[in-house]
């Protein structure tokens, strides 16, 4: 959430939320919730449960052989430019930039992790050759779950990556990965205004294009061979502005609160 929405003003007695920053965009005077709860991310405390499903990805790369594994979460994809900013072009010209990055360097991998399972690159781009290429090296993984919605949680593949890369528009997968302190890229080529732009200006993660942040992925590896330090994608100094730091947080919060209004409504 990057700007005050009226969808987002609940009228709910206790609203959670991931910090305080977020308090102006979801209540304007008398309007939102009674109560704001910071709890960082909600799927924080998830990991035990899912560490199996971690564990046979982890495999999975282990046996390609790579020594750099990016993963891309995309957005909303629409076939209508008048209905979503983002078309489903601007997602095919993604996965193609992607797929060359992986046929062109045998030791990068790259997770597609989307946001529903109608939008499978194996299955949207069949068309491709250079698509279907780069999934033929078994490098070009997609990670799907469930029937409509992809019910993958981004901290699964988050945790097997190297560099993660989300929209700057959407986000919220950016900071589901930063939860477990992972690199994050956000791409903005639609020049997004947010509330939050003085604090991701600190930090070196905002690229007009998924080229840009690719070829600054690229200076990093070598950075990092060379033993030079390099601040690409590294939110740690900003992670408590949109993740508080609480306990209980994430799902034993959420669990906390949920039993609490019972126990006062009985």
């Amino acid at each position: 959430l990057g700007l005050k929405s009226p969808l987002m003003m609940s009228s709910s007695d206790v609203y959670l939320s991931f910090s305080k920053a977020y308090t102006p965009l979801i209540k304007y005077n008398s309007l939102g919730p009674m109560k704001i709860k910071p709890i960082g991310y909600t799927n924080q405390g998830i990991e035990n449960k899912i560490k199996g499903r971690i564990k046979k990805l982890e495999n999975y790369l282990e046996q390609l052989k790579v020594d750099f594994v990016i993963t891309f979460f995309d957005e909303a994809n629409s076939k209508s430019e008048k209905w979503a900013m983002i078309h489903e072009d601007n997602y095919r010209d993604n996965i193609k930039l992607l797929s060359k990055k992986i046929i062109n360097d045998e030791k990068i991998a790259v997770i597609i992790k989307t946001q529903f399972n109608s939008n499978k690159v194996s299955k949207l781009f069949k068309n491709e050759p250079i698509i279907l290429e780069a999934i033929k090296t078994g490098r070009l993984i997609e990670i799907f779950a469930g029937k409509k919605r992809n019910d993958v949680y981004p901290i699964e593949v988050a945790s097997c990556s190297n560099m993660c890369i989300n929209h700057k528009l959407g986000a919220t997968a950016a900071l589901e990965s930063v939860s477990i302190n992972k690199r994050c890229l956000l791409i903005d080529p639609y020049n997004y205004k947010t509330v939050h732009d003085k604090i991701y200006n600190k930090k070196n993660i905002v690229f007009s294009s998924l080229f840009n942040a690719l070829a600054a992925v690229d200076n990093y590896r070598k950075d990092s061979t060379s033993g030079i330090n390099n601040d690409l994608g590294d939110w740690s100094e900003i992670k408590s502005y949109f993740l508080e730091e609480t306990e209980p947080k994430g799902i034993f919060a959420i669990n906390f609160e949920v039993e609490k209004g019972l126990k006062n409504c009985s």
